[in-house]
């Protein structure tokens, strides 16, 4: 199936439902805002951060080619990729900045898509057609849109506005960047198809963005470059943080933003976590990241928007702890999140309950993966109660099957 074919009938299927009409409800102005941000693929938590002391001796004896090159000091317990350095250096983020390790789903699956599912409805042992997130917005009675090439799983059920590029409705689109400054004849042209299960979610798409242009004013290329964004990277997630900063500070005034990272963390072989000039290496998306997340930062800190945002950076599982014989990592378990913005407690805060190591198993075989010790919904669950402000009992009813989640377990990864 083509990619314009498989889109058409992935966008059929999900309906209108997902491209709201933008005036249909009243909006409650958020005070704060959530913004969830996907590594789809499996990112390697280890090819991130790393254990120093016997943990690191232990990693570089399962990891031969994998080992983190020159690694920085991160906290006493961890070293981090030194690719992460523009974070690192940088005082603002890092007094913002939290790992929350050994971090997933508490099901077991290795499926990619299986585990999304549980991962973005929030159900850990079923399958649930609505996104958590979707189910957070309503109860909030405010906004939300996804930057993403269709509409993410956490956010179907609610009136969210996916910001796609025009472009993906033709069939000669290939991943790239987001088209600034089309006008709206440029639009209709692009999405003009007399393909009956195309045309009616086009349509409404463009109302859309002709309604959250009005919002946003005049979003460009260079202004967006002018802002710090990394633009220049192989990757759209650069683009899609800087239209993410832009709705958030715009009039439209979504609570969540949801995105796409749009980099593949499937690494089974030539994981390359050192290596710059492996094109798609573990190294080039670690860069992107972080230049990126920095970019984001001062983007928010212009817009005056970083005291009151949070960012949640997670995966569906990590990778397993030994390399296999490809150069590259499989299928594991936990992985990490990572936590910024103004109100998060940094790493080293003495009232941060996570783990502060990793548990590194001695010995591994092929399938050996970190264990979750940290449920991924603890932590939303705290972000949506105690950041976005909803009511503890709506929060813990989210996800399933009822009682998964226990307040009691928060780790206080908020000031």
């Amino acid at each position: 199936m083509r990619r314009r074919d498989l889109l058409a009938a992935g966008l059929a299927g999900v309906g209108a439902t997902l491209l709201p009409r933008l005036s249909g409800r009243a909006q409650a102005v958020p005070p704060r805002h959530l913004v969830f941000v996907f590594l789809r693929g499996g990112a390697d938590a280890l090819g991130w951060f790393s254990p120093r002391g016997a943990g690191q001796q232990t990693l570089a004896g399962l990891r031969p080619t994998l080992s983190l090159a020159s690694p920085q000091p991160f906290s006493p317990t961890l070293f981090a990729n030194r690719l992460l350095a523009p974070m690192l250096g940088d005082a603002t983020l890092m007094s913002g900045f939290n790992v929350v390790l050994h971090a997933g789903s508490v099901n077991e699956t290795r499926s990619h898509f299986e585990q999304m599912a549980h991962i973005e409805s929030g159900d850990s042992e079923g399958s649930t057609a609505g996104g958590f997130l979707a189910a957070a917005a309503e109860a909030l009675h405010a906004r939300s849109a996804a930057l993403a090439a269709v509409m993410p799983a956490s956010l179907r059920g609610t009136n969210a506005v996916c910001l796609t590029d025009p472009r993906q409705l033709q069939g000669s689109f290939a991943d790239g960047a987001f088209g600034f400054g089309w006008s709206r004849a440029s639009r209709l042209g692009l999405y003009r198809y007399s393909d009956p299960r195309v045309d009616p979610i086009a349509t409404a798409a463009l109302s859309q963005l002709d309604a959250l242009s009005a919002s946003l004013g005049n979003v460009t290329r260079d202004g967006l470059t002018a802002a710090g964004h990394y633009l220049a990277s192989p990757h759209e997630f650069g683009q899609r943080l800087a239209v993410a900063a832009a709705v958030l500070a715009s009039s439209w005034n979504p609570a969540i933003v949801t995105i796409d990272a749009g980099h593949d963390w499937d690494t089974h072989f030539g994981e390359y976590p050192n290596d710059l000039t492996q094109w798609y290496g573990l190294a080039k998306k670690v860069d992107d990241v972080a230049r990126n997340l920095v970019a984001f930062k001062n983007d928010l800190v212009a817009r005056d928007l970083w005291a009151s945002t949070v960012v949640a950076v997670v995966s569906e599982f990590g990778r397993t702890v030994r390399e296999n014989g490809a150069a590259g990592t499989d299928h594991g378990r936990g992985g990490l999140m990572m936590l910024l913005g103004g109100r998060v407690r940094p790493h080293a805060d003495t009232e941060y309950r996570g783990l502060r190591s990793y548990i590194v198993p001695a010995t591994a075989d092929s399938s050996t993966a970190l264990d979750v010790v940290h449920d991924y919904r603890v932590v939303m669950a705290e972000l949506l109660e105690n950041h976005l402000g909803l009511a503890r009992s709506t929060v813990l009813g989210l996800f399933r099957p009822a009682g998964a989640v226990d307040a009691a377990d928060y780790l206080s990864v908020l000031r």
